[in-house]
């Protein structure tokens, strides 16, 4: 249950929403949204390599130091690469 409740964007909701009622734009809200849509794969590093390194015996705080570390490095790198491609974030 608690999974389901921390999956739930509620920040990402409250943001657009928060956006549309300063601009009365949706713009802004969709600009959001697409950012978002970008930023999905990095953010799973976390989720992915925390509990593997967890499983292999690793200490918590290593554990989460390494992956927050391996999730900034894959934001910057992902940024990186749709720069090269035009995409800015």
């Amino acid at each position: 249950m608690g999974g389901i409740l921390a999956a739930i964007p509620l920040v990402s909701i409250l943001a657009m929403t928060w956006m549309y009622v300063d601009t009365s734009s949706s713009t802004k809200a969709v600009e959001f949204s697409n950012s978002i849509v970008w930023l999905i794969a990095p953010s799973m590093t976390l989720f992915i390599v925390f509990p593997i390194l967890i499983k292999k015996g690793l200490g918590f705080y290593p554990s989460m130091f390494i992956s927050i570390s391996m999730t900034i490095f894959a934001y910057y790198s992902v940024i990186f690469i749709l720069d090269k491609f035009g995409i800015k974030l």
